[in-house]
């Protein structure tokens, strides 16, 4: 991981190369613990689920805020749709505020449906966390739930130390991709796709 006061794209990009080769920092993600955090909202008319995630940039990864997170994808290098084992640099506010962190992920599923869409990742070695990350949204009946579930901690000893910090500060993060990704959903839904 390396810390860094603010972060642009340009840095991003020049990091993307540096993850290519990089290896899963987890060996299995069964013994991690695991954490969901979901909420839904009413549809309130027939929506093609696909469409949705297209209109809000889902698989875009356009899931967290950007005061909390920035990140530049494979996909986006290469001008193409995202495909498992794109590499996506993050760019994160550590718990402090007043620091970021730049990691990287790989992308390991990816799916869509009218009725379902899912993007999950793997850590790479050097994330502050280790583990999967999995982001879907479902329809059920008349509404559309959005769910964040992982199998993660943190990635080193000591930090690990500090895991129930840790810990509350990723559910303040997973708890504001869900606001986001929720409020998209419904401005969308609220206008003809």
């Amino acid at each position: 991981m390396k810390v860094v006061a603010h972060c642009n794209e340009a840095e991003l990009k020049a990091a993307l190369c540096c993850y290519q080769s990089v290896a899963l920092n987890f060996d299995t993600a069964d013994t991690l613990p695991r954490h969901v955090t979901s909420r839904s909202i009413p549809l309130h008319k027939q929506c093609d689920l696909s469409e949705i995630a297209d209109a809000i940039g889902f698989f875009d990864y356009r899931i967290f805020p950007l005061h909390i997170m920035q990140f530049y994808g494979q996909w986006q290098a290469d001008r193409r749709e995202i495909r498992i084992g794109d590499i996506i640099v993050q760019c994160a506010r550590l718990p402090l505020g007043c620091f970021k962190g730049i990691f990287a992920v790989k992308v390991l599923d990816f799916g869509r449906n009218t009725d379902s869409c899912v993007l999950s990742y793997g850590t790479l070695l050097g994330h502050a966390e280790q583990g999967i990350s999995t982001f879907s949204l479902k329809r059920i009946d008349k509404s559309v739930l959005f769910e964040i579930e992982t199998f993660s901690q943190p990635a080193w000893p000591l930090t690990r130390i500090m895991a129930p910090v840790s810990r509350l500060y990723q559910q303040y993060c997973t708890n504001l991709a869900v606001a986001n990704v929720i409020g998209a959903v419904k401005a969308t839904t609220e206008k003809d796709l």
